[in-house]
C-alpha cells in the first residue's frame, strides 16, 4: 500500500513501469517465514536523505489479521464485511506479513515524507504477481490517478509509479523484489519538487541493506515505537484520496484492472518522468 501519515487512502488506475530482469543476485526463498527479518531490512535514518527522521508509530509489523483491521478502519476494506473472510483472501494471495516505517522532516523541505513497506509472500511467484500486477501489494482506491515511473533494474526486478493524491501532493514509488519479499519506497513531494535521484538512491540503499540481511551481516534494527499509553502517529496511513474504494477489489484494496493488462483504472498524464519502462537483462 502506498502509505503516508496524513491520510489513509490510496488509489487510482495504474500503469506500472516494470523492469523484468534480475541484476544477478540470488535471494533465498526457502527459509522459514520467521527467518526473514523485515525489520532489519528497513532503511535507517542514516540511509535517508538529509533532514528526515523516523516517526514514532504504534505498530510496524502487520500479519493478515492486523492488516485487515487497519484497512477496515481506513474503509479501504468494507468494515461491514466478514473480517475472517477478508484475512483469508489476503492469505490466498500469498501475503504473510509486512513491516512499515515512516520518515518525516523536522521542517519544510523538498521531501515531505518517505514511507517504506516490506511485504513477505509465501512464494516468489506470488511476490512477483503482487509487484507487477497489484501495485506491489499496496491497497488502492479509485480516487487517484497513477502514471508509470522509470526505474533501474535491481534485485529480482523492479517497478515504479507516481500518484497524484487529493490535495495535490505527488507520491513517487519505487518497488523491487528480493525472492519472496516486495519492498516499496514512497517519496511524497509538492508537484514540481520531486527528487527522483533521492528516490532511486533510497531504493539502492535498501537493496544493499537487504543484501546485508540475507548475508547475515545486518541484524534486527531498533526503531521508535510508542508505548501503549504514549502518543504516537498511529497506524501508518496511505496516500490521500477518497476513503471509499469502488469497483472490483482484492483483499489488499486493489481495484481489478481492466483493458490493458498493465493498467488499472484512471490513467493520468504523468508529471515529468523518464521513459516508462526500465529495460535490461
Amino acid at each position: 500500500m502506498l502509505l503516508r501519515l496524513s491520510a489513509i487512502v490510496l488509489g487510482g488506475l495504474v500503469l506500472v513501469a516494470a523492469a523484468a530482469c534480475s541484476d544477478g543476485r540470488a535471494y533465498s526463498t526457502t527459509r522459514s517465514d520467521k527467518d526473514y527479518d523485515l525489520a532489519a531490512m528497513a532503511l535507517t535514518a542514516s540511509e535517508m536523505p538529509d533532514g528526515l527522521s523516523p516517526a514514532v508509530l504504534t505498530q510496524h509489523e502487520y500479519d493478515n489479521t492486523d492488516w485487515v483491521a487497519t484497512l477496515r478502519g481506513a474503509q479501504i476494506l468494507d468494515p461491514s464485511g466478514d473480517a475472517g473472510d477478508q484475512a483469508k483472501q489476503l492469505d490466498d494471495e500469498g501475503r504473510v506479513r509486512n513491516w512499515v516505517s515512516v520518515y518525516q522532516p523536522a521542517g519544510l523541505q523538498r521531501i515531505i515524507g518517505v514511507t517504506t513497506v516490506s511485504t513477505l509472500y509465501k512464494t516468489a511467484n506470488q511476490a512477483d504477481t503482487a509487484m507487477e500486477k497489484d501495485l506491489c501489494g499496496l491497497p488502492l482506491t479509485s480516487s487517484q490517478e497513477t502514471a508509470p515511473l522509470s526505474v533501474p533494474i535491481i534485485a529480482d526486478g523492479s517497478t515504479g509509479f507516481q500518484t497524484v493524491a487529493t490535495g495535490g501532493l505527488v507520491d513517487s514509488t519505487f518497488c523491487f523484489r528480493t525472492g519472496r519479499i516486495v519492498h516499496a519506497i514512497q517519496e511524497t513531494n509538492v508537484p514540481g519538487t520531486e527528487d527522483f535521484a533521492a528516490l532511486i538512491q533510497m531504493g539502492e540503499n535498501m537493496r544493499d541493506r537487504v543484501d546485508g540481511v540475507f548475508d547475515g551481516k545486518i541484524k534486527g534494527t531498533a526503531v521508535p515505537t510508542a508505548a501503549p499509553s504514549g502518543t504516537a502517529t498511529g497506524v501508518p496511513a496511505t496516500a490521500t484520496g477518497s476513503a471509499t474504494a469502488t469497483g472490483s477489489e482484492t483483499a489488499t484494496g486493489s481495484t481489478t484492472a481492466t483493458g490493458s493488462p498493465t493498467a488499472a483504472e484512471t490513467p493520468m498524464p504523468p508529471a515529468e518522468t523518464p521513459s516508462a519502462t526500465a529495460t535490461g537483462g
